[in-house]
């Protein structure tokens, strides 16, 4: 499904997307935009959170930049959500081995 990605670009599905985005097991790509951009609130979630995943897979950036606190955590794992956060890489990698209609990544791209 996501073909490749670098810093500041990511493929999916053979098309290419130079912003942050959520793609949806099943395949649906839109793009994400963050009130605090290098802070994870969990307003910027809530989108996400209302298709009532399974499994959350946040890429945190190229360079892991991208803050996740711990009470956005806790709220996400108190839903019964299992919470990954990984670098951006390695999130592609375990979103690509994984994928289900119950699982959603919402990847930074950048730093």
């Amino acid at each position: 499904m996501i073909n490749s990605i670098r810093f500041g670009q990511i493929e999916i599905n053979g098309k290419k997307y130079d912003k942050d985005v959520i793609v949806h097991g099943d395949g649906t790509v839109r793009n994400w935009w963050r009130k605090e951009g290098s802070r994870l609130s969990l307003a910027d979630l809530d989108d996400l959170l209302k298709s009532n995943p399974k499994r959350v897979i946040i890429g945190n950036g190229m360079y892991r930049y991208l803050s996740v606190f711990p009470n956005v955590r806790a709220a996400i794992e108190s839903r019964g959500i299992k919470l990954e956060v990984l670098q951006s890489e390695k999130a592609v990698e375990e979103f690509n081995k994984t994928v289900d209609e119950n699982t959603i990544l919402a990847i930074h791209i950048f730093d």
